[in-house]
Order: C-alpha cells, then structure tokens, then sequence
C-alpha cells in the first residue's frame, strides 16, 4: 500500500469514529428525553459523554500515527481499537434509545446485543498493543507486580500512565545495578 493511500485510509477511519462518537452523543442526549425527566440522568449522559471522549483518542492517535509511518503496526491498532470502542458505544447507545422508544429504530434489541462479545476484541488489542511496547520477558515482570486486568480496563485508562512510569522507573534501577 502506498504512502498516500494508507494516509488517506487511516484517517478516513479517524473521520468514521468521530462521525459514531457524534451519533453516540446524539443518541445519548435523546434517551433521557424519551424517559421521565431527571436531573440524575441529564448528569449521567454529561458524565458518560465525558468519559467517552477519551476514546476518541485511539482513533486519532492512531490515524496520526498511522499516516505518518504507515508500516507501524501501533498506529493500525490503536485505529482498529478505537473503532471498535466507537462500534460498542454507537451499539449501546442505539439500543438503549430504540428500547426507550419503542418502533422508532429497528432491532434495537439485536444490536445492543451485540455489546455482549464486541468488548473482547476491543480489550485484547490494547493487550496486544502493551506486547508490542515491549518484550515479553519485560512484559512478564510487568504482570507479577501489577494486574493485568487494570492496564486493559478502559475505565482505568488513566492509571496506565502511572503504571508505565513505575514500569520504566523499575526498570532503568534494574539496569542501573
């Protein structure tokens, strides 16, 4: 694949997850006008949307990355990723809205469903994405010391940075002695 064409497809893949994150916060917003009205849930949709906005960065990140050097295979995962983070959101949030509203979207049921296996693939790329940072054997001191549960966990994303700068403290004292 050419320089141009990878550029042109990895960022046409960024534009596909923030044209899903737009319809996720579209779909959000209406839920709770389909409900009874609530401070609660006005909060949780502001809340949740906030949240999901951090996953935009996998998209971005990797499209950037992925149309500058597009033989990196971290750029292509953190692309792949964040569309199926995108994928997972715009399938809950198109279920949740076609239940409240019962006949305005079709099969909403079926799609949420989808949620019940899309989240395996979206977590195992960011494992295959921390493999990729470093060697295995590095990666096996990594996983005694600290949960590998909790560095994939998206709701935990923020405490990877933490990890990774005790990963790498940890790691220079060993190369130190």
């Amino acid at each position: 694949m050419s320089h141009r064409a990878a550029s042109w497809l990895a960022w046409s893949l960024a534009g596909l997850s923030v044209v899903m994150f737009a319809a996720v916060i579209a779909l959000s917003a209406l839920v709770p006008s389909a409900q009874a009205p609530s401070d609660r849930a006005t909060v949780n949709t502001v809340s949740e949307a906030l949240v999901f906005l951090s996953f935009l960065a996998f998209p971005l990140v990797g499209a950037l990355i992925a149309s500058r050097r597009p033989y990196n295979p971290i750029g292509w995962l953190l692309l792949v990723d964040g569309i199926l983070w995108m994928l997972l959101n715009a399938f809950e949030s198109y279920g949740t809205y076609g239940v409240a509203q019962p006949g305005s979207l079709p099969f909403p049921a079926a799609i949420a469903a989808q949620n019940n296996w899309l989240w395996v693939p979206a977590v195992g790329l960011l494992g295959t994405y921390l493999l990729l940072l470093s060697s295995f054997s590095q990666f096996a001191n990594l996983t005694t010391s600290v949960s590998y549960a909790r560095l994939v966990s998206p709701q935990s994303t923020y405490q990877m940075v933490g990890y990774w700068r005790w990963w790498t403290e940890t790691k220079n004292a060993s190369h130190s002695k």
